[in-house]
């Protein structure tokens, strides 16, 4: 009985693909003669030996001999058409292999730290709990525990993260290049920093008003000499007549008081902008501004 009902499908679909099917112009042929040879009785056995039909009678590879022509059929007329899959563009395929590449470790941490950033910068270590951060990253509260073990530990990561890439910003201020070279390569980085990382700056800004104690008393000296060693740089400056005489460190305070202000006091920016975001746009215009005047300011000469 299944394999009736087999032939009787077969008959069906060879009935419609007979209808279905244009015969091809110049050909020479009729459109019966362009018609699919007859496929082989359900149970006839092929040259290599297997059954066309399968014992139950649905004949796998029998159908998609019949369907294919069909389809073929209806493509030609017009009538249907293959689905297309999107193809991602270059850019996609460049940024993709430009992009270092992050084990799954490293991603899940970082997006820890993302998450963990927001709530920090507007609740502070204090306000802020375990389960907290494993809520805004979309994480179970065990799992959030197996990357890292207190909240303390997220808070350092971010804090360190902050001053080894305002570290390598203060690389501009370096004894063998020009004064103006240097304090504008340090002012763009700052600024920079703050557009990309506002919530990081936020965060540490409410550590320094909370009084450093999370830093070690090794990190504040580190942090200390790291600076002095700058203003020894700009003395220097001084010194050869390439900028004006005044007090280096509160030189560097101003710098540091113009540059971080767009970052833990953005909301009052876009307030006063009219802006919904800092763009750009807003950046490039404050680094223009702030350069004018620290370079008049201080009397820079190349």
């Amino acid at each position: 009985m299944l394999q009736s009902r087999a032939r009787d499908r077969w008959r069906r679909a060879e009935a419609r693909i007979r209808q279905t099917r244009p015969a091809t112009p110049g050909s020479g042929r009729s459109a019966s003669r362009q018609a699919i040879l007859p496929l082989p009785p359900p149970g006839a056995v092929s040259s290599a030996g297997s059954p066309d039909v399968r014992a139950d009678g649905h004949g796998r590879h029998e159908a998609c001999a019949m369907i294919r022509p069909h389809l073929a059929a209806k493509r030609h007329a017009g009538g249907w058409k293959p689905a297309v899959r999107r193809r991602r563009g270059s850019a996609f395929r460049k940024a993709r292999f430009m992009a270092p590449a992050l084990n799954p470790r490293d991603k899940k941490e970082a997006q820890i730290l993302r998450a963990a950033e927001k709530l920090l910068a507007s609740r502070g270590l204090h306000g802020t709990r375990m389960e907290d951060i494993a809520k805004a990253a979309r994480l179970p509260r065990p799992n959030l525990y197996y990357y890292f073990s207190s909240k303390r530990q997220i808070y350092r990561r971010i804090i360190t993260q902050l001053r080894a890439d305002w570290e390598k910003a203060f690389a501009h201020i370096a004894p063998g290049r020009e004064p103006d070279e240097a304090i504008r390569g340090y002012i763009q980085a700052k600024m920079e920093y703050s557009r990309k990382h506002p919530v990081a700056s936020k965060v540490f800004a409410k550590e320094v008003i909370r009084g450093s104690d999370m830093l070690t008393p090794e990190e504040n000296e580190g942090i200390r000499a790291l600076t002095e060693e700058k203003c020894a740089v700009l003395r220097k400056w001084m010194d050869e007549g390439k900028m004006d005489r005044m007090d280096p460190r509160h030189f560097l305070f101003l710098v540091w008081g113009a540059t971080q202000y767009y970052a833990d006091f953005e909301q009052q920016i876009r307030s006063i902008l009219g802006a919904r975001r800092l763009t750009r746009a807003h950046f490039k215009d404050g680094v223009d501004t702030i350069l004018h005047i620290v370079f008049k300011g201080a009397g820079f000469k190349s």
